[in-house]
């Protein structure tokens, strides 16, 4: 009887790990290895299994891996609204253009 109990217990405990586990695989799952997750490609309208990092469907100087880094919507090339394309502005404030870094792969 004892043995059955911790049989259950392991059981239980494997089942519960595993079905905690899979929302978080999820939502880092990125089917194209592009370094974008699939829910982010999907809520931009962005294909997830077909690598498009390099892209830049708003033209405005950020390809999409960076829009996904910096925060910005990748078919939007102002996306606060503030008059200055994404590509244009220094979202990180360190002096240097965020288009200039999409180039140059900079922090």
């Amino acid at each position: 009887m004892k043995l059955i109990r911790i049989g259950v217990i392991v059981v239980t405990a494997l089942a519960s790990t595993v079905i905690a586990a899979a929302p978080a695989d999820a939502a880092r799952r990125d089917s194209d290895h592009d370094g974008m997750p699939n829910r982010w490609e999907r809520r931009h309208g962005l294909n997830p299994y077909k690598a498009n990092a390099t892209q830049d469907p708003d033209h405005d100087g950020l390809s999409n891996i960076r829009e996904y880094r910096l925060h910005t919507l990748p078919r939007d090339a102002d996306s606060d609204n503030d008059g200055t394309r994404d590509g244009n502005e220094d979202n990180n404030h360190d002096g240097v253009r965020d288009a200039y870094e999409n180039e140059n792969e900079n922090d």
